[in-house]
């Protein structure tokens, strides 16, 4: 019995370890590739030039958005995979109302380049914007 308890523990150890260096199922507790970096910019409605101030942030394998705080969005989890020099990032955050904000970005040479759709309830999909550079 020993020796099954010990395959079982060895080949959960084993499935952990390669889920983590392939970058599979990473649980949203996890520190992420980008975790740590903040990005100061812009966000703004997807065709307008202009933008209002935004932070960007990834955190405990968690992705942040000053700029929707004052929508009630909070944290997302986040994915991300390494793609040629940089680093390609999806996360999703939702408020109290039913609205959720899909992101997609990319991270290179210290900068994020992002687009969130915004699908809320009763409302037609709306994209934005959104670019940054890491804060020294």
């Amino acid at each position: 019995m020993k020796h099954v308890k010990n395959s079982v523990k060895n080949s959960m150890i084993a499935f952990v370890l390669a889920a983590a260096l392939t970058g599979w199922a990473a649980p949203a507790f996890c520190a992420g590739p980008l975790d740590g970096q903040v990005f100061e910019g812009a966000v703004g409605p997807k065709g307008e030039k202009d933008g209002r101030p935004e932070e960007i942030s990834f955190k405990d394998g968690k992705f942040h958005s000053s700029a929707c705080d004052a929508y009630g969005f909070g944290d997302g989890a986040y994915t991300a995979r390494k793609r040629g020099k940089g680093v390609r990032f999806e996360a999703d955050t939702v408020n109290a109302k039913g609205a959720k904000l899909h992101w997609k970005g990319m991270v290179t040479d210290n900068q994020v380049e992002a687009t969130s759709v915004l699908n809320a309830p009763g409302e037609k999909p709306s994209e934005s914007w959104a670019k940054g550079t890491l804060k020294k």
